[in-house]
């Protein structure tokens, strides 16, 4: 994932200085998230899918990441009022 938010973080840092708008609309960042995952495939050589980068364009506050890979959709949905206060982490390594 640290290799996902860089390339993210390039591709922002990049449109910013080229003056375009960063806030991006769904498709745009589905572009932007493709862009990243074919360089990690082709340039990097990880055969990485679409979950760090899906994950990192469409994080929000009090909102989960549903990502459904075989579409290829990510979609935002909003936590339930009563789970504004809880923190949670979720870690598997396979370890």
């Amino acid at each position: 994932s640290s290799s996902a938010a860089i390339e993210l973080a390039t591709a922002f840092a990049l449109m910013l200085l080229s003056k375009n708008k960063v806030d991006l609309d769904e498709n745009k960042k589905m572009e932007l998230i493709n862009s990243c995952i074919y360089a990690e495939n082709h340039f990097i050589g990880v055969p990485c899918g679409m979950l760090d980068q899906g994950t990192i364009s469409f994080g929000k506050n009090n909102n989960l990441v549903h990502i459904e890979c075989k579409d290829k959709k990510i979609k935002n949905l909003i936590l339930p009022e009563s789970f504004k206060n809880i923190k949670f982490w979720i870690f598997n390594t396979h370890k």
